[in-house]
């Protein structure tokens, strides 16, 4: 009983928390993805805030989503001042999912989400076998179940970034001792979502005649690139290559970040914010290339294999790289020192325009902190594919 590889084999029901965010969300399906694959009899769970009820809607080969309230329980755990306290905050709010989930009778929990709320949803759910990890309110962390050890010293370390080298998701399945070279990202769109692209009565164009998304947000200030790079770039497509731009994200991104970048622009873009996640996955989906920083439409471009350009600055690349397909990373200590001569040759390499050799991530990384690096991920993601147009 000491391998997570034999649970699995031996329970019915199995149960993932992971809370949030919308890249997290994502990279837990992985898991979702090998665990039907390998265990097609098993039947799987996860547990989400409202916020992403649209996310876990997306991910193949879930029976069972469970969703949490979010602001009104955050706000009574950080209230809460005891351990005891806590557990009736959760319970307060969660009481009816709670309940329909201990009605799914799970054996096993896998609690993938590094919070206390996460802990004990993963304890109230009635699983008899707990695999992750709890936190108490004072900040003091309660390993329970296998595997839990070496997932707390990869994300708790204070010195996490400059040590991690794996893709977060990859990690996931090393906690549950899946096979690393079974990691690959899906995200499936509800049939009769409706594409928004369709109602443009303009031609466009692109790679492969296909639009350019561009997310010119992120979660928060540090990973967002300066608003004069992003007009100079946008520019610079729509001048030299003639491209069709569109927008993606949230209304608030659009007040607050989209604004100050295409104020006197001049160039044709196209505005599909604040539309459904559902309906922003179609766009995604139809576009040939993805430009942004580290965040949740990056990673939801990679679960559709859309050939992406990432940029990070302070966050890691070596954990949150976009998994699928052909990408691009440029990875600098800051987004203000990436430059927009340092994407241009990017985005040329990931559509095809020139016949830059593509390795595998683990080939073009090799332990660098940073760089540009282009790179083709097939599935294993160990495979190496050489010269890809």
């Amino acid at each position: 009983m000491n391998n997570p590889v034999d649970l699995f084999s031996r329970v019915e029901r199995v149960l993932l928390v992971q809370l949030s965010a919308i890249g997290d969300v994502l990279r837990a399906g992985s898991v979702v993805d090998t665990l039907r694959r390998r265990y097609p009899k098993l039947r799987v769970g996860m547990a989400v805030f409202s916020d992403y009820e649209e996310v876990v809607a997306g991910i193949p080969g879930l029976h069972y989503r469970h969703v949490f309230p979010n602001i009104e329980l955050k706000r009574e755990m950080n209230a809460a001042q005891s351990d005891d306290e806590a557990l009736k905050a959760v319970y307060k709010n969660v009481y009816l999912p709670i309940e329909e989930m201990r009605l799914r009778n799970y054996d096993l929990a896998v609690n993938l989400h590094f919070s206390t709320i996460s802990g004990y949803i993963a304890a109230l759910s009635g699983a008899r076998i707990l695999i992750g990890m709890a936190c108490g309110p004072v900040g003091e962390f309660d390993v329970f179940g296998l595997g839990a050890r070496a997932l707390y010293d990869d994300l708790a370390s204070p010195h996490r970034q400059a040590r991690s080298r794996d893709h977060l998701a990859i990690r996931y399945h090393r906690m549950c001792q899946l096979p690393e070279t079974a990691v690959r990202l899906r995200y499936e769109i509800p049939p009769g979502t409706d594409n928004p692209l369709l109602h443009v009565k303009r031609r466009l164009t692109g790679p492969g005649g296909r639009p350019v998304a561009i997310h010119i947000g992120g979660g928060w200030r540090d990973k967002c690139w300066d608003a004069a790079k992003w007009r100079e770039l946008i520019r610079r497509i729509h001048c030299e290559l003639g491209w069709t731009m569109v927008l993606v994200g949230t209304i608030v991104e659009r007040e607050r970040k989209f604004a100050e970048v295409l104020r006197d622009i001049n160039v044709p873009v196209i505005d599909f914010c604040g539309y459904s996640f559902f309906e922003s996955a179609k766009v995604l989906s139809s576009c040939g290339l993805f430009i942004g920083a580290d965040s949740g439409p990056m990673h939801l471009a990679s679960a559709l294999d859309v050939p992406t350009v990432a940029m990070f600055g302070p966050t890691s690349a070596a954990e949150s790289y976009p998994l699928c397909g052909r990408n691009a990373v440029i990875k600098k200590s800051r987004m203000a020192d990436i430059s927009v001569d340092e994407v241009w040759p990017a985005i040329a390499a990931v559509t095809g325009r020139n016949q830059t050799r593509s390795d595998s991530w683990a080939d073009v990384f090799k332990g660098r902190e940073t760089g540009v690096f282009i790179y083709e991920n097939s599935f294993p993601p160990a495979a190496i594919q050489k010269n890809v147009a």
